[in-house]
């Protein structure tokens, strides 16, 4: 309970930075709830790896929001 909280409260007090992510990630948990509590442990390593490639293969890519070589 503390863990989620903590982030939270330091997120409010020290303000925003551009990594930091706990919106995303919350909602990622809660789209993939429903895979992992049918697919187990070995399910969610699955996710894992496979978002992982993927986030790979776009920066390999230069797929985002900032793909011009030209910006600074």
């Amino acid at each position: 309970m503390y863990s989620g909280i903590m982030g939270g409260l330091t997120y409010f007090f020290l303000g925003g930075c551009k990594d930091i992510n706990m919106g995303p990630t919350a909602l990622m948990a809660l789209l993939i709830q429903t895979s992992v509590a049918s697919m187990g442990p070995d399910g969610a390593a699955l996710i894992c790896f496979i978002s992982g490639l993927l986030i790979f293969l776009a920066g390999i890519l230069h797929l985002g929001k900032n793909s011009s070589h030209l910006s600074c």
